[in-house]
C-alpha cells in the first residue's frame, strides 16, 4: 500500500481541530476485513459522463485516524477527527484502489462509568475527498466523499480502546456518483 505523506495528516490536524478545546488525543489504527465498493454503472450517462463497468470484489482496508476528544459529560465524549482510508480490490487480476481523507465527528456514549471497563456505542459522520484509481487503465477519478457509521467497543483503563464498526459512504459530486458502499472495521486507540 502506498503511504500518504505524514505532513498532510499533521497539517490537517493541526488546521482542523483548533476549532474547539479538548482534554485528550486518540491515535488509532483501523483495519477493514470487508471493504465493498460498487464502481459507477450508469448506463444512461452522456458521453461526458464517468462510467466505468468494473465489477470490484473488495479485499481489504487500513485506515489511521487522530482525533481530539472532548468529555461534554460523565457518560459522553465527542472525537474530532482526520481519518486517511486506503482499499484495494480486484477486477479481472486488475489493481483497484481507492485513497479518501475525511473529516470526522463522533460521538461516544458511554454504558458505564467503571474505571477499568467502559463498554460505548458511537455514531460517525464524515466528510472529505477520495480519489477512486484504476492503476492498469485511465479511468482513475477524484471526488467528494461522506459516509456515516456506527460503532461499539470498550475502553479499558480510560486509555485504550477496541472497537467494532460498520460504515455505509457514498463517493462523487452533485449529479455524479462514482462510487458507493459500506465496510465493516476492526478499530485499535490508545488515549493519551
Amino acid at each position: 500500500m502506498q503511504v500518504i505523506p505524514q505532513s498532510i495528516i499533521i497539517l490537517l490536524f493541526l488546521i482542523f481541530p483548533n476549532l474547539v478545546q479538548c482534554e485528550e488525543y486518540r491515535l488509532s489504527a483501523i483495519y477493514f476485513p470487508i471493504y465493498d465498493v460498487d464502481a459507477d454503472i450508469d448506463e444512461d450517462e452522456d458521453d461526458n459522463g464517468i462510467e466505468f463497468h468494473h465489477d470490484l470484489i473488495g479485499q481489504y482496508g487500513a485506515a489511521l485516524k487522530i482525533s481530539r476528544v472532548k468529555q461534554t459529560s460523565s457518560k459522553n465524549k465527542l472525537l474530532y477527527s482526520v481519518v486517511y482510508h486506503q482499499a484495494k480490490y480486484l477486477e479481472d487480476d486488475n489493481d483497484v484502489r481507492s485513497h479518501a481523507l475525511y473529516f470526522e465527528l463522533t460521538t461516544e456514549q458511554y454504558f458505564s462509568r467503571h474505571n477499568i471497563f467502559r463498554p460505548y456505542m458511537g455514531l460517525t459522520f464524515g466528510a472529505g475527498a477520495v480519489k477512486f484509481e484504476f492503476l492498469n487503465n485511465q479511468n482513475s477519478e477524484w471526488g467528494g466523499a461522506s459516509k456515516i457509521g456506527v460503532q461499539m467497543g470498550i475502553l479499558i483503563d480510560k486509555k485504550i480502546n477496541i472497537g467494532l464498526g460498520m460504515t455505509y459512504f457514498i463517493w462523487g459530486y452533485p449529479s455524479e456518483t462514482i462510487g458507493e458502499g459500506g465496510n465493516l472495521c476492526w478499530e485499535m486507540g490508545w488515549t493519551f
